[in-house]
């Protein structure tokens, strides 16, 4: 056995260290990092759409989409309204006065050109009528009185009997079908227009869904519709129509303009590196316009605050700077000199913008034919029953029963005629009403106790 040689020593064994645990993150903690992400429609752009396709014809077909689904969403909630209350307007009428509504919001939401055409086919069109009709405006107040007794009489035909007192009376030499075509015209025209205006450019979906949920509601909880069953052509618009705008908006939200200030760009895998520069010169000039503007707010803010007397109104207004005089130039080379470089300034902001508007409209585009693409499966997903179905459902007697009962029981209540809600049980059910037989029943004794006194 060997001895320990003097100066050596043996280190102590050591038990291997256990790994440290990993703590757990508080809620504190949670919460910051979650407060650190970026929301999803403030996210960098790593593919933008207008990357896909720049081309003029790219642009323009994807403006016809998307013109066709406002055209579409906005027809079908008309048609939707006239089938329902029996304006006795055909569809075909509807369909090209919202066609050519669209059409002109559209040419409005373009450039200066496309304006110009717009506003020329606007008044023209608007002459015409004036010319040919003598009472325009007496025909128009009076086709707007036409749709709202046309309301009442259907209201009248479904069971509700005490509007059709308060019908409007109507002393025109006009027909009443022209009154009423020209009513629907006008109806048409509004609702056309509020769609163009809330979803030509971005999609603002707040008003139109307002406006449209408030005629469904208002149709379909009073039994109005129901029973109009010759077309479905309005509610079937209406369900691809707003399927298609509700891609559009979120398509809009999330690759709208960007914004380097509020968004982060640098992940982007498409940079727009062809983008053209913005002038030195004009950026100062805008920079210093901003805090001007800037400046006076403040300054406004700060009178507001305080009280101010004459006197201070008075050293305000004389001892406020004079604007400096731009000092002229004498040297006529120098001049034009100047005059070259704003004429340079001002053609590199235009291309500026003009590459700004391409890109817009490149993602206008896209969103375009995204909601054209969902609109065309929602209708072959709507198409499918109805070229497959041949017969009706099967009816469970059990729901059918209940459901009728207490749609008989709602009914009632809306409209308040029958007051003995009790009556509606023996109505609800339709065995009451089929043929009985008359044939006398042998009675028979079973000595069961029926009471006791």
């Amino acid at each position: 056995m060997k001895r320990k040689s003097p100066g050596t020593d043996f280190a102590a064994p050591t038990t291997p260290s256990k790994p440290a645990k990993k703590r757990r993150p508080s809620r504190a903690a949670k919460k910051a990092e979650k407060a650190r992400l970026v929301p999803i429609h403030k996210r960098p752009i790593v593919c933008p759409p207008d990357r896909v396709g720049r081309h003029p014809l790219f642009r323009l077909g994807g403006i016809l989409c998307r013109a066709l689904v406002i055209w579409l969403a906005a027809a079908g909630l008309t048609i939707f309204v006239s089938s329902a209350l029996e304006f006795g307007v055909s569809n075909l009428v509807i369909l090209l006065c919202s066609l050519v509504v669209v059409t002109l919001g559209m040419l409005f939401a373009r450039g200066p050109l496309c304006k110009l055409i717009a506003g020329v086919a606007t008044v023209g069109g608007l002459a015409a009528l004036v010319a040919t009709r003598v009472r325009f405006v007496t025909d128009l107040l009076y086709g707007l009185l036409s749709l709202y007794n046309a309301a009442l009489d259907r209201l009248y035909k479904v069971g509700y009997l005490t509007y059709v007192q308060y019908k409007a009376e109507i002393h025109t030499p006009t027909k009443s079908s022209e009154l009423m075509v020209i009513g629907v015209c006008i109806l048409t025209v509004a609702i056309s227009a509020l769609f163009v205006a809330c979803l030509a450019r971005r999609v603002r979906v707040v008003p139109p869904a307002i406006l449209a949920t408030t005629l469904l509601v208002v149709l379909l909880t009073f039994n109005i519709y129901s029973n109009r069953i010759e077309s479905n052509l309005g509610i079937t618009l209406v369900i691809i129509g707003f399927a298609a705008v509700l891609v559009m908006a979120a398509y809009d939200r999330l690759y709208h303009q960007k914004d380097d200030k509020t968004y982060d760009t640098e992940l982007s895998l498409f940079e727009d590196s062809d983008r053209p520069a913005l002038p030195a010169e004009y950026a100062a000039e805008q920079a210093a316009r901003k805090s001007r503007k800037e400046k006076k707010a403040a300054m406004r803010k700060k009178r507001r605050e305080r009280t101010v007397t004459v006197d201070d109104e008075l050293s305000d207004y004389f001892g406020g700077k004079k604007k400096a005089k731009r000092a002229k130039t004498t040297d006529k080379t120098e001049a034009k000199a100047k005059k070259a470089a704003r004429r340079e300034m001002r053609r590199q902001v235009r291309a500026v913008k003009n590459y700004d508007r391409v890109t817009a409209d490149a993602r206008s585009a896209m969103s375009g034919y995204a909601s054209s693409a969902v609109l065309l499966l929602c209708a072959i997903a709507i198409a499918l029953p109805a070229f497959t179905i041949k017969g009706n459902f099967n009816t469970i007697a059990a729901i059918d029963e209940k459901v009728a009962l207490a749609r008989n029981y709602v009914t009632a209540l809306l409209r308040g005629d029958d007051n003995q809600l009790d009556r509606l049980e023996y109505q609800a059910d339709s065995s009451n009403f089929k043929p009985h037989s008359t044939a006398l029943e042998q009675l028979e004794f079973t000595g069961k106790q029926l009471f006791y006194i």
